[in-house]
């Protein structure tokens, strides 16, 4: 039994599983919580995110770009890949359960474009404000 175990291919360090069809291939990257990690990357997206919401690898260019979205959103906050994942599950557990046939990732698409679009208004008020202080602290002189 033993000198079966011996004579086995063994996996390489770095071989990333391709399943048939698979028309991109994964992309590792090495960047640790304080331990070495390998990280699959899927069009910019860890496979774990695809894996979380139930998504295959090869799904529609538009749930691609949410998936992306809100791996963005998420990420931009955090320094780890851990903190990243334990973001997002604290998020979806915020929103509650997405309504009828609405996906998991299209309800916190919906949250994240939401939040990212207050926050361009928010620049965008802040900008008018100090444009119109500066217009009347000019009047004055």
């Amino acid at each position: 039994m033993e000198g079966l175990l011996k004579s086995a291919p063994q996996p390489q360090e770095n071989s990333v599983p391709i399943k048939a069809g698979e028309s991109s291939p994964a992309v590792i990257s090495n960047k640790g919580d304080n331990v070495a990690e390998n990280i699959f990357f899927h069009d910019g997206v860890p496979i774990d995110v695809y894996r979380y919401f139930g998504l295959e690898l090869e799904t529609d260019q538009r749930t691609k770009s949410h998936v992306k979205a809100i791996w963005e959103f998420v990420t931009k906050n955090t320094n780890s890949y851990s903190s990243a994942l334990l973001a997002l599950r604290r998020i979806e557990r915020k929103l509650g359960s997405p309504r009828g046939s609405e996906g998991r990732w299209d309800k916190m698409y919906n949250w994240v474009a939401i939040r990212q679009h207050m926050k361009s208004k928010k620049g965008e008020q802040k900008q008018i404000q100090e444009a119109r202080l500066k217009s009347l602290e000019g009047g004055e002189e």
